[in-house]
């Protein structure tokens, strides 16, 4: 009996280690929409790409695009392409709370990186952003290098582990 249970406990610990953490925050209607600010119309496919994969992760969230909102709109994940406060990073995001909810989110790609859209190399434009908008839903990093998710450099990636589907899905 004592084995089982601390087979239990051993399994709750390295299961809880393996699902990346979510933030407190979340979108309350669990639906986002997305706008491209000053963003190249280029990468702009690779992001929607981004945003289906994150779709049919089967949780209760989803983004959609939203060609008609302003991208100075409030209540909405704007993609812009422009400097990033840490010079060395790709990309950067940034979610605006109010009570307890994401409000908004600003995801910046770094424009002095050269950028691949077709998955040959790093930084991808899709890798990125499918990166991007896991925060953007409130999900945070993970430290197993396998997952979308995690806080390294990523190589490219263009699917989502179990792991970045449990972290959303805990959320919504």
């Amino acid at each position: 009996m004592k084995k089982v249970i601390l087979g239990l406990i051993l399994l709750i610990l390295i299961a809880g280690t393996l699902i990346a953490p979510a933030s407190a925050d979340s979108w309350q209607n669990k639906r986002a929409p997305i706008v491209f600010g000053a963003f190249p119309s280029a990468y702009e496919q690779p992001v929607l790409n981004a945003m289906g994969t994150w779709n049919t992760a089967g949780s209760n969230f989803s983004f959609y695009y939203d060609s008609s909102r302003s991208r100075f709109e409030p209540r909405s994940i704007a993609f812009y392409m422009g400097n990033t406060i840490n010079t060395s990073s790709a990309a950067a995001s940034t979610n605006y709370i109010s009570n307890g909810y994401i409000v908004d989110s600003v995801i910046t790609f770094n424009s002095s990186c050269n950028w691949t859209t077709n998955g040959s190399r790093a930084p991808d434009v899709q890798t990125v952003a499918l990166h991007e908008l896991g925060h953007s839903a409130g999900v945070g990093h993970t430290s197993n290098s396998s997952d979308v998710m995690w806080s390294g450099a990523l190589p490219v990636r263009r699917n989502l582990t179990t792991n970045d589907k449990n972290a959303l899905k805990s959320l919504y």
